[in-house]
């Protein structure tokens, strides 16, 4: 059963990357997130970005379900954390993070609050 999550897990973020990489508009916003840089706010790009941002937490969020229900644990859910925290330092402090983080459960805000510290600078 838990092979069987991370697996379905896997597939999710696969298909996210596939999004992403499906235009070269995706790639364009992606790419700026990822060099520190963000859009200006309210420009297609930006928009383009808090989308595809918001597809990610959602999957997050999802993985984090599993996890509390004990479907993901171990090397599997770690894997999945480092990649959330991550993400979550990269967001937080940002003008995305109201419209991304709102559309997740307020019980995996809370636990990246106290998971993640050591990713945000």
């Amino acid at each position: 059963m838990r092979s069987n999550a991370y697996q379905a897990q896997l597939d999710k973020y696969n298909n996210w990357r596939e999004l992403i990489l499906s235009n070269d508009q995706n790639i364009e916003a992606f790419s700026l997130f990822s060099s520190g840089d963000l859009p200006e706010r309210g420009s297609t790009q930006y928009q383009r970005l808090a989308m595809i941002q918001t597809n990610l937490w959602n999957i997050n969020d999802g993985a984090y379900a599993a996890y509390q229900s004990e479907l993901l644990a171990g090397n599997e859910w770690e894997r999945i954390e480092t990649s959330a925290c991550t993400g979550y330092s990269n967001i937080k402090g940002t003008s995305l993070e109201y419209g991304v983080f709102y559309r997740v459960s307020a019980n995996f805000i809370d636990y990246l609050e106290e998971n993640c510290q050591s990713f945000i600078e």
